[in-house]
Parts: C-alpha cells; structure tokens; sequence
C-alpha cells in the first residue's frame, strides 16, 4: 500500500470517528443564571444544568452543557451549535426548536416589600419596578406606559435595590427571586405578597438544525421517565428555600 493511500485512508478513519463521537455527545446550551445554571466553587450546577445532564445520560448519550446568557443560547439553537435546552416556549424558540417535553411550570411576578402587596397591574401604575436586563415577562406589564421599569443586572442586584427602596418592586421568575433571596441570608418575610404576572411551561427545546436528531425521541422518553419517577421534583427542591404560592 503506497503512502497516498495510507494517508487518504487514515484521513477518512479521522473523520468517521471525529463523526461517531460527535453522534454520542448531545450540546446543551443552557441559561447561565441561578437557580437554573450556575458555577460556585468552578463547579457548573443548577436546576436545568442538573436535568439535562440527568436527562441525557438515561438516554444513554454524553452531556456538554454550556451555561450562556440568553441571547447565546438562542444563537446556538438557532444555528444548530447546540442540540437542545430548558426553556419557556416563545415565537423565537418555535421557529428554531421543537418542544419535545414540558417539564413543570413558572411563574412570573411582581413582589414588593412587605406591606406594599399588589392585586393587580393597575395598582403599580405610578410606581417604579425593577425588570432584569432584557428579559420579558409578560405583554401587558412591558406595553404599561404608566408603570415605570428600571433595569438591573442581576437578581442579586435587583433584590438589593429593592431592599433599599430604589424602586417600589421587582419583576422576575418566582424561582429566581426566591431562592436569591435565600441565598443572600434574608428571609421571604421581607418581601409582600407576589402578583403572578404570567405562567409558562419549562420545556426541553430541541434545536431543528440538530446534528443528532435520532436522540429526540430518547431524550423526550429519559424526560418522561424522569417525571413519572418524581426524579424532577426532588431536583428542583434540592436547590429552592421558598414559600409556595
């Protein structure tokens, strides 16, 4: 066998593996804000950090998750860079995933410190409410021109604001202003009552410009398994301290 083959037929070999492993390793982009992903100690944990890697190793394939901020994250579903994630289904995620497996339901809310509960939307018109940077809640709250939105960074950053009276109350997803709140040593008696301002399915969205579309169907079954089980909500317990509404 002459040089040129050898070399022709260890380039195809290269190929062929570099596409078997690629074939067994399912790319996760997920978002990079706590409780849903995060890094403590140079540690990536969370609740959906948690559930994907779950999720995929029972569908017998390899976690690379990536933990981004949002606009990254629909970048790589968008572009196929990454096979699937956990998020709120929206117009942007239908047209580049299919959602292949609903897993529990969020809540967003307006939260006020105690004392100053608000029923309804109309009670905020006049008031200054903190909104993270760039998220969208809920249509009705964002086209109310006489609610006044001031932007944060962070969730830490939101709940120190609002502590310290900079604006009369925060928007964001239960789950997140809750378990900061924890996390930060303070307790729930801080804050009112929330006003629930939407709720949305969590689903696994999978990317349809996949390179491993034949995991769908084993990733939505791993999923379902995992709910049948309880498996899902001791994850999401494993990381919450706060009250239920």
């Amino acid at each position: 066998m002459n040089n040129l083959l050898k070399i022709t037929l260890l380039i195809v070999l290269c190929f062929f593996y570099a596409g078997s492993m690629a074939q067994g390793i399912i790319r996760v982009s997920n978002l990079h804000i706590a409780p849903a992903g995060f890094i403590e100690n140079n540690i990536p944990q969370g609740i959906f950090y948690d559930i994907a890697k779950k999720i995929i190793l029972d569908a017998g394939y390899t976690p690379e998750i990536q933990l981004l901020p949002y606009p990254r994250v629909l970048d790589n579903l968008a572009s196929g860079r990454a096979d699937m994630s956990i998020l709120i289904t929206n117009k942007a995620i239908e047209e580049t995933c299919d959602s292949i497996m609903p897993l529990a339901q969020v809540h967003s809310i307006i939260v006020g410190l105690k004392g100053h509960d608000f029923s309804e939307l109309s009670s905020l018109q006049g008031k200054t409410v903190g909104v993270l940077r760039l998220a969208k809640y809920d249509r009705n709250f964002e086209k109310n021109a006489k609610i006044k939105k001031y932007e944060f960074n962070s969730y830490e950053q939101g709940l120190k604001m609002l502590l310290s009276k900079r604006f009369d109350a925060m928007a964001g997803t239960q789950i997140s202003v809750y378990y900061t709140l924890a996390k930060q040593g303070y307790s729930h008696t801080l804050l009112g009552k929330p006003l629930i301002i939407n709720s949305n399915s969590i689903s696994i969205q999978y990317s349809k410009k996949s390179l491993n579309p034949q995991a769908k169907d084993p990733i939505a079954q791993a999923a379902r398994k995992l709910l049948d089980k309880g498996e899902l909500d001791k994850i999401i317990a494993s990381y919450l301290s706060r009250p239920r509404i």
